[in-house]
């Protein structure tokens, strides 16, 4: 780690993300997975997230919504929850997602409380986030994944039609990526 004297702080580099997203998206019949045994269902997914904004690496948040479209009278039961994180790490940038063409993307990963709907019953998780922008004219993509302390997966869904104007991912533009020209 490279710490620069407190007396001049705005002439020093400050930390900063690689690369930033940004969706608000609510995207109905989504096939999801849910519990420990992996039960199909469908759902209503929403997510708002500001992954990195303006570069900032402290800066994140977002929250993640399933709305279950099955009858609540069935086991399992109404399985709808929020989700809202405790953490967030920094991003890791990609430019390659296995199945899915994208031109760039991120995932963040970290711990946070998924409240259920029906019931209120709260419980912390860790979780998977990726943001993923495809090409123009093609819908995005997001994946999220919630797992247990011991690490069995206990939601999953891949959402890969996200309307283009709904997710953004791109490059965080760095002090090192600026060519320094001669005079």
């Amino acid at each position: 780690m490279v710490l620069f004297p407190p007396q001049c702080p705005a002439i020093y580099p400050l930390p900063s993300c690689d690369c930033q997203a940004t969706a608000n998206a609510l995207i109905p019949n989504v096939s999801v997975t849910i519990g420990i045994l992996q039960v199909l269902a469908i759902g209503t997914v929403q997510i708002i997230a500001d992954i990195c904004p303006a570069c900032e690496p402290g800066s994140s948040t977002f929250t993640f919504n399933c709305f279950d479209n099955n009858v609540p009278d069935f086991l399992p039961g109404d399985q709808s929850f929020q989700f809202s994180p405790t953490s967030i790490s920094s991003p890791a940038c990609m430019t390659a997602l296995p199945g899915i063409a994208i031109m760039r993307g991120l995932t963040v990963t970290g711990s946070g409380v998924r409240t259920f709907v029906s019931t209120g019953l709260q419980e912390t998780l860790n979780y998977s986030l990726t943001i993923a922008e495809t090409a123009i004219g093609v819908p995005d993509a997001i994946l999220f994944t919630l797992s247990a302390p011991g690490g069995a997966v206990l939601f999953s869904a891949t959402v890969s039609v996200v309307p283009n104007e709904q997710l953004l991912a791109e490059d965080c533009l760095r002090i090192s990526d600026i060519a320094v020209t001669p005079f």
